[in-house]
């Protein structure tokens, strides 16, 4: 189990891999899943939509909560919706990992390639071995390699 814990963090980040003293990696602890979180990773988006409306007229302004919430918006095409959800919250935690990673994700998928970029840059200097940042990184590169020659 060590073993693979080390080498995906070699694969996640290569930077800390190297030594790089000034790269540092937030450890998220293990921890149970939400009930939001187990429907989103069920599938079921809809249903965490709704569990993730609730959980967060209790706590407002929660980063990782706002962020679930986008994430699950998304599949179910609502990206007008997301993206009224996610715009003010940036503002109020302008460093969160989560938020600024969900907003690049609107961001892509509204078509606005080069915002999600800078967006995504900004998120990855903050935490440079977030999984869910090299995501939206590769695909906004693949994007962009698609019309490399066209340029």
């Amino acid at each position: 189990m060590t073993l693979l814990l080390i080498i995906l963090t070699l694969i996640v980040c290569p930077d800390a891999a190297r030594g790089d003293d000034n790269v540092r990696c937030h450890v998220v602890p293990a921890h149970e899943p939400s009930a939001a979180e187990q429907a989103y990773l069920a599938g079921n988006s809809s249903h965490a939509e709704s569990l993730y409306r609730e959980a967060l007229a209790k706590s407002p302004h929660d980063a990782r909560l706002t962020a679930g919430l986008v994430r699950s918006l998304l599949p179910q095409q609502k990206v007008e919706d997301a993206a009224s959800t996610i715009s003010t919250e940036p503002s109020l935690s302008p460093n969160s990992v989560p938020l600024l990673t969900a907003w690049a994700e609107v961001q892509y998928r509204q078509g606005k390639i080069r915002e999600a970029a800078g967006t995504a840059d900004q998120a990855s200097k903050n935490d440079p071995c977030n999984p869910r940042v090299y995501l939206i990184r590769a695909r906004i590169l693949r994007l962009n390699s698609m019309y490399a020659g066209a340029r």
